[in-house]
């Protein structure tokens, strides 16, 4: 009798070599596949602080997901080392270019501007009427207006500039102008500036309407001493001047005969 004991059977040995070296093909493709979905970004193997300084021992990698790697992450840390962090880094984060940039200001809200008790106004202006590149956050004004008629009165009270609108410039009358060189073109003229006022509340109605029917405006700019003393002085409202009035004002000239000047009144 012929023994076929042996046949077809594969060794144990073999079989496990087999093994091995399946998993291994499959843990080094698994590996090809993570680092081809994947970065590695320097991060902070502790906290940081802001200030802090940095050296190679408080930096490591992590490895992230190409879609989830920060905008500016850092990658090599030769490019940051003795540079210094302008804000905290938490333990385990990748470190970024941001964290290097001082963090900006947090925006402040003009309802935050004027002090307690006032509201906010903005009053248009002739650009001519103030300098208005000297003109600081905190000068303090009386706002004045005039009527068509001449009448002048006070429309607010120790009103606070906060703020004042960029200057807009009348373009060339004519076509003529705009063709003449520049040097000797005009010189532009301010036309209307925005100033933006903190009054009392009481005062806020006036200024508008005081707009809206064509009244000049006028201020009376109280110094920095007065306001530092806080007391400001107190804006008299004389009798107004009207128009007819100052019509009826004679006229003075001068009348000059060699050596002689004589000064009449012209009814």
């Amino acid at each position: 009798m012929q023994n076929y004991r042996g046949r077809g059977q594969v060794s144990i040995p073999y079989l496990l070599t087999i093994g091995v070296a399946v998993l291994l093909t499959v843990v080094l493709a698994a590996r090809q596949v993570t680092r081809a979905g994947s970065a590695r970004v320097v991060m902070a193997k502790r906290a940081l602080r802001a200030g802090e300084r940095i050296d190679s021992s408080i930096l490591g990698f992590a490895s992230v997901a190409k879609n989830a790697v920060p905008s500016g992450a850092v990658l090599d840390p030769a490019a940051i080392i003795g540079r210094t962090v302008q804000r905290p880094v938490t333990e385990g984060k990748p470190i970024t270019a941001n964290d290097f940039v001082a963090p900006s200001a947090p925006a402040v809200w003009l309802a935050e501007s004027p002090p307690p008790g006032r509201v906010v106004v903005t009053v248009a202006v002739p650009g001519t009427l103030l300098p208005v590149g000297q003109l600081r956050l905190g000068d303090q004004f009386e706002v004045l207006a005039v009527s068509k008629e001449g009448k002048s009165r006070i429309i607010a009270r120790d009103a606070y500039l906060l703020g004042s609108i960029m200057a807009k410039h009348e373009p060339p009358k004519n076509s003529a102008d705009a063709l003449m060189p520049s040097r000797e073109r005009p010189a532009a003229v301010t036309a209307v500036v925005g100033l933006v006022l903190a009054v009392l509340p009481q005062d806020a109605s006036p200024l508008v309407q005081s707009q809206s029917v064509g009244d000049k405006i006028s201020f009376v700019l109280h110094g920095k001493r007065e306001i530092l003393s806080g007391q400001l002085l107190e804006i008299p409202t004389g009798p107004a001047v009207t128009s007819h009035e100052v019509a009826k004002a004679p006229a003075q000239v001068e009348l000059i005969s060699g050596s002689h000047r004589e000064k009449v009144n012209i009814n």
